[in-house]
This record gives structure tokens, sequence and C-alpha cells, in this order.
């Protein structure tokens, strides 16, 4: 099954790069085939890939590693269904299919009562958004009478602008249950549990792709099906994503565990990544789409450090980062070179994704953007610097401290390459960003009109 979900997650990359003649194909008003969706699926399966190339030593503590492997499947498959989803039922299956694997996937390890709990709290969570977000699905069908997002947004461009109560109702239930899925603040409390007490790989696999499926249905929802209307939610949008990336940032300041410092640098790049929901331009969208790929990568393979050292019995305290260069000095430098550019430090991929997208931001705001879209790139910037202070605390333990023990942290190939890739990425789409942003550009100008 290790084979097959590898094998499978490569070849279907493949075919994403080389569908060029399978775009804008559409089956059943349901599904479509853009570059927006190509974009967003290899990002996935890129995210699944790298996990299961870690969790290849990983998963020997599971019971039964062909059923772990069979969830992350499903999981995948599902984010590749919101991707291409051009409607909000489509979208919902696509997200209860890989919300419903990630519920398991969180409590995997089932003789450990803190990864149960986290299984726990995000299944009661995840189900409380869904019929949230089903509700306002719902109120958005008895307002329009249809669920395709081009239709939902024709009629609403056709409707008197004042606006009605239960629109009002609609947007507000649609914010609150994509809210919750991916991790926006006042609904972001389960996230840092969550992570930390979700097996280590499994972590990797909920920042990396969950979220970023999250986002996709946030610019269907909002860019797409109710742009015409986007003055009436845009102003709270964007109050949400400054309170967001701040709170955020701030909360990683005290933490003491790299699974919670990395869970709540998470919570506030998700604020970053609503710039791109908020401003909802083309130059926004692209800016979000190379973040989204940028984001996966350097989280992803962030956490499956952790999980790497978890083998040896090394914990996830700060303190047990002391002398990582020391236990595996590759391991230290690609912990390190994934922390900087989380914090947007160049020449790094982090810094060439966060700068679009706070430029699209100053941009929309000098052109036919509210002024205040400033405020959102001015937040963005501010935040990045506060990240510098607690990704900087990681980095003084890896270098500037002994380590407490000699252990020493051998990698095996898989797990290697995995983490060779990550490197690979984060420092050639920084230096060379081009290739990457064109992608993401291109699949913009489709998307939004």
């Amino acid at each position: 099954m290790t084979l097959f979900a590898l094998i499978g997650a490569l070849i279907l990359v493949g075919i994403m790069m080389v569908t060029g003649n399978h775009l804008g194909k559409v089956v059943f008003d349901l599904y479509e085939v853009t570059l927006f969706s190509q974009f967003l699926k290899i990002v996935f399966l890129l995210v699944s890939i790298l996990v299961v190339l870690v969790s290849l030593d990983y998963a020997e503590r599971f019971r039964n590693p062909t059923e772990y492997y069979t969830l992350i499947t499903v999981a995948t498959v599902g984010m590749m269904v919101v991707a291409s989803a051009r409607d909000f039922i489509t979208l919902f299956i696509g997200l209860e299919t890989a919300s419903l694997s990630s519920y398991i996937l969180a409590g995997y390890l089932k003789n450990d009562g803190r990864k149960v709990e986290a299984s726990v709290k995000y299944f009661v969570v995840g189900a409380l958004s869904s019929a949230i977000l089903l509700y306002g699905i719902s109120l958005v069908y008895g307002i329009t009478g249809t669920l395709q997002f081009d239709a939902v947004s024709a009629e609403l461009a056709g409707q008197v602008r004042a606006m009605q109560p239960v629109t009002l109702v609609a947007i507000t239930l649609l914010l609150v249950g994509i809210g919750f899925k991916i991790t926006a603040v006042p609904f972001h409390m389960y996230a840092p549990d969550v992570y930390y007490g979700a097996p280590d790989t499994v972590s990797a696999f909920l920042s990396g792709g969950s979220k970023i499926m999250g986002f996709a249905a946030a610019l269907k929802v909002f860019v797409v099906a109710l742009g015409p209307i986007k003055p009436d939610w845009e102003v709270l949008l964007g109050i949400v994503a400054i309170v967001t990336m701040t709170l955020g940032n701030i909360v990683a300041l005290r933490q003491t565990s790299m699974k919670r410092l990395l869970a709540y640098s998470s919570i506030a790049h998700a604020g970053y990544l609503l710039i791109a929901v908020v401003v909802g331009t083309q130059l926004a969208v692209a800016g979000g789409l190379f973040h989204f790929f940028t984001d996966a990568v350097m989280k992803g393979t962030a956490f499956l450090i952790i999980a790497a050292i978890a083998l040896y019995g090394i914990g996830d305290r700060l303190d047990d980062m002391k002398g990582l260069r020391l236990r595996n000095p590759f391991l230290a430098l690609v912990l390190v070179i994934m922390l900087f550019s989380l914090a947007g430090v160049p020449p790094f991929a982090g810094f060439a994704s966060k700068f679009a997208l706070f430029y699209s931001a100053v941009q929309s705001a000098f052109t036919d953007g509210p002024r205040w879209f400033v405020w959102l790139a001015i937040a963005g910037i501010a935040n990045s610097l506060v990240s510098l202070f607690y990704y900087a605390k990681v980095v003084r333990f890896i270098y500037g401290e002994p380590a407490a023990d000699e252990t020493k942290v051998e990698l095996s190939l898989p797990t290697t390459i995995a983490l060779s890739i990550g490197l690979i990425i984060v420092i050639g789409a920084g230096i060379l960003p081009q290739y990457v942003w064109g992608q993401a550009l291109d699949a913009a100008a489709l998307f939004v009109p």
C-alpha cells in the first residue's frame, strides 16, 4: 500500500503537468479542469508525497500502516475534488471526504490519550463547522435558486443592491463554517491542540494540505460566488485577517513546544493568506496561490523534521532542539531554512510569496480598491517581523546551545529525499520564483473574471 500511495501520487503529479489539452473540461457542471485546479492539486499531491516518504519509518509504530496510507490517499482525493468543484455540493463533498479521513488520522495512535483527545476535538469542531457551512449553503440556494458558483454570482449581481437580512446571515454562516476549516480567529481554538496531539506526520499533512484546501474553498465561495456583494463582507474578513495573523504570532512567542509554535505560526499564516481572499484581484489570487505552495512545503517540511527526530525519543519541546546541529547537521540546516522562510527572510521562498501577497494589497489600494487595503500589507509586514523573534529563538537553541545528550539522529533514504525536496523547493522558489509565480498568474487570470 505504501508503494501504491507513493507511485499513485507521482503518476497523478505527472498527469497534472501534462493535461494542457484537457483544460477547461467540465463534467456535468459539477467538476472542472482548470489551471487553478491543477495548480492546487499539485500542491496537495506534493504534500502527500512528502508525508508518505517520511511515514515509511514513522508508520512502523502504527498497528495497521495500510489503513494509514489509505486514509492519506482518500483525504488527498477529497482535497483534489475541492480544487475542481464548480458548485457548493461538490465542494462540500470534497471537504467532508478529506475531513473525515483527517479526523481518524489525528487519533491514529489509539493508545496515546493525547492523540485520541486531538481526534475527538477535531471531530467535534469539524462536525459543527460542517453543519454551519451546510446551513449557509442552504440559505444561498434559497436566495439565488442555484448552487453553481458562477450562477450564484450572476444572480447576486442582478439583485437589488440593498442587502436582505437573510443574505447577511448566509454570509456570516459561510464565514464561520470556512473560518473553522482555515483556523481563522476566533475559530482557531482547536488547531493548536490538534496539531500538538496528532501524530507528527499527520500534523504535517493537516498544516500543509487540509488548511490549503480550506483556502481553496474560501476563494471559490467568496471571490467567485459572493464576488458581486464583496463590499458587504470584505471589511469583516479584513479584520479577521489582521486579528488572525496578530494573535497567531503573539501567542507563538510564548510557546515552549515546537509543534505548538508551528501550530500558532500556521494560524498566523492563515491571516496572511486571507489577504488574497479579501483583496480578490487577479494579482492577489496569484499571490495567494504562490503562498499556498510555499506555505504547504515550509510548514509540512518543518513538521516532518519533528517526526524524524521523534523516532529517536527526542521530544518536541524547544529545549529538545538544543544542539540539533550536533545530532544531525543536515536536519538542523533544513529546519533553520524552513523557519527563516516562514518568517519571510530573503532569499527563501517565503519572502517571495509574502512579497507578492502584500504587494497585491498595496497595488489594489492605489488603483481600484479601498485605501484601507494598505493596512493589510502593513499588518502582514509587522507580523512577519514579530515572527522573527520566536523563529530566531529556535535557531539559537539549534546552533548556540549544547545538546542535552549525545544521541545522534540518522535519517533513512526516504526521509532524506523528502526533506531534500522541501529544501530544494524553498531555496529554488526563493532565488528563481519566476516559474511558480508565472503558473500562479496564469491560474489566477482564468479564475478571477
